[in-house]
């Protein structure tokens, strides 16, 4: 009997090392990728639809290359801006694809949810 009591005293020892051992692990494992994991910089996306039919261009020029162009209720994402041009980021629905130019801020309206 008493065998089988120092028995399951051992095993009850062991798992308990086992536990402190996967602990000291998961501490290590949480910290390490913490070290490696980039920090978000969250920031609200500004968004903006287009009032009247917009040329997007390479560059923020209305001598520039037209890249495309926008439809009156069309959305777009504020990236950052040069004078009265915007760059944006908006979605093309015929290839499925984000795409991103610069467009005269002036034929844009501010979204409600900014």
């Amino acid at each position: 009997m008493f065998s089988i009591i120092f028995t399951v005293y051992q095993g009850k020892i062991h798992e308990e090392k086992i536990i402190s051992h996967i602990s000291l692990s998961e501490e290590k494992i949480v910290s390490e990728i913490k070290k490696i994991t980039p920090t978000i910089n969250v920031t609200l996306k500004k968004i903006y639809i287009v009032k009247t039919k917009l040329n997007v261009r390479k560059k923020p020029s209305s001598n520039s290359l037209i890249l495309d162009c926008l439809f009156p209720n069309n959305k777009v994402e504020f990236i950052k801006e040069n004078g009265n041009w915007f760059y944006v980021e908006y979605f093309d629905f015929l290839e499925g694809v984000p795409k991103y130019g610069w467009v005269y801020s002036n034929y844009l309206a501010a979204s409600k949810a900014n």
